[in-house]
């Protein structure tokens, strides 16, 4: 699982080797492309909304032949306003010639299908110790990840003194 740029992966196989591991992009790194190209290549927020709530549509499906289907009406759509042909275009040249590694039908039998606790974390992250801002200093994300890294062992201390164990930790416990 990885973001849309190549070189984690290349160095992965560089060091690797053989076999090579299956590509898959993050559901939320692909969101975030598709939102950035829709406010550029679109421009109009009305046909953007209208073209966004199709789009995690297709994204989520698990089965090939409606994520066909899906893919389908969102071409159409596409293509049936000039304002949305470069969309059109951008979204064939470079999405649905590497569906493989982005859309969830294709994830099927892989077990994952999504980074999950890392989109929590960023989430939890920058929402609560970044104030919803994009951080560009590497000494504020420190601090930050410092006090992060605090609050979760003071939660970790509360949650084992009151008892209180998680299903995980109760499966854990329950082996030894």
């Amino acid at each position: 699982m990885r973001d849309m740029a190549l070189q984690f992966y290349n160095a992965w196989v560089a060091n690797m080797g053989q076999p090579r591991p299956k590509k898959l992009v993050c559901k939320w790194h692909v969101d975030k492309a598709w939102l950035v190209e829709l406010k550029v290549k679109i421009g109009d927020t009305g046909l953007e909304a209208e073209v966004y709530k199709m789009l995690p549509m297709v994204l989520e499906q698990t089965s090939t032949r409606l994520f066909q289907d899906c893919v389908g009406a969102l071409l159409a759509k596409l293509s049936a306003d000039l304002k949305m042909k470069e969309f059109h275009d951008y979204f064939v040249q470079d999405w649905l010639q590497n569906k493989e590694i982005w859309a969830y039908c294709y994830r099927i039998g892989l077990g994952k299908n999504t980074n999950i606790f890392t989109e929590a974390f960023h989430r939890l992250f920058k929402r609560l110790y970044l104030g919803g801002k994009v951080n560009k200093r590497v000494d504020s994300c420190l601090v930050n990840l410092l006090k992060f890294a605090r609050d979760q062992c003071f939660g970790r201390v509360i949650q084992l003194t009151k008892g209180k164990a998680n299903y995980r930790i109760t499966q854990i416990e329950k082996r030894h």
